[in-house]
């Protein structure tokens, strides 16, 4: 008896696993995801300037900017405690390889 129960438990499971999620933070792959930046995965102290952010979608579509003076910077003292990038607001910006086509519609977030 135990032994089919023990079965019947262990099809359910493989047939439960078939539907989770894949792609960064569970959500989309890279067929789906253009592009996905996460400042946690940055290893940058605060006040340090900001090279280039690794697109973690599987698409290559990091940004990066060579110019010292228009690098953004690591900022660690955020209210929340999480990691953030502060851009100037004056000359601050990550440029892409490439222009990012997509058919989808577009959404930013930052929080």
């Amino acid at each position: 008896m135990k032994k089919t129960i023990l079965s019947a438990f262990l099809t359910v499971l493989a047939n439960l696993t078939s539907f989770a999620q894949t792609g960064p933070g569970g959500v989309g792959n890279s067929s789906n995801n253009t592009l996905w930046l996460d400042a946690s995965v940055l290893t940058e102290s605060n006040g340090d300037p900001i090279p280039s952010w690794i697109d973690l979608s599987g698409n290559a579509n990091s940004p990066s900017q060579f110019i010292l003076s228009d690098q953004p910077r690591m900022s660690t003292n955020q209210i929340n405690s999480l990691p953030g990038i502060d851009f100037d607001g004056v000359n601050d910006k990550l440029e892409f390889p490439a222009p990012i086509t997509d058919n989808a519609n577009t959404t930013f977030m930052v929080t």
